[in-house]
């Protein structure tokens, strides 16, 4: 009988999907500390939500969650807040009363060329010393990973 091979203990720092947690926390802790920085009143995962609606404004909840990977009670959690700081606005879909397309307001709209500019000076951050073609390769590879797992 076939012996199993044991199990070699993999440290953190070889870890592919540690690293990416690692690296992704840092960059949402580099945006967020970005906006506290101007004084902007919103987190990272808002920010998505608005970048979301400033390319494509009027997706549906169930799209926001889609495209932001997010479950539904965390986006309904989500949006509830943007619509007290009055970032968003829910109106109903004229082609189906069960469904609300989300509308960034005047004060989103307002607020996110600031809130671009933090993401692109926290990205210039994150990424100096790395050469344009070493930032493409990281991306292929990230995209070759979620492919492979989705």
């Amino acid at each position: 009988m076939k012996q199993p091979v044991p199990a070699r203990p993999l440290p953190l720092n070889e870890s592919a999907g540690f690293l990416t947690n690692k690296a992704a926390h840092a960059l949402k802790l580099g945006l967020l500390r970005s906006f506290k920085l101007r004084g902007l009143d919103v987190t990272t995962e808002q920010w998505g939500v608005l970048n979301l609606l400033f390319h494509k404004d009027g997706l549906t909840q169930t799209e926001l969650a889609r495209t932001a990977i997010k479950d539904k009670p965390n986006i309904t959690r989500i949006l509830d807040t943007m619509e007290k700081k009055k970032l968003v606005v829910r109106q109903p879909d004229p082609n189906d009363g069960r469904t609300f397309r989300i509308h960034l307001t005047g004060k989103g709209r307002a607020l996110t060329p600031e809130l671009l500019e933090c993401a692109h000076a926290t990205l210039r951050q994150a990424t100096r010393g790395l050469s344009p073609r070493q930032l493409g390769e990281y991306r292929t590879a990230l995209e070759v990973i979620i492919k492979n797992l989705t």
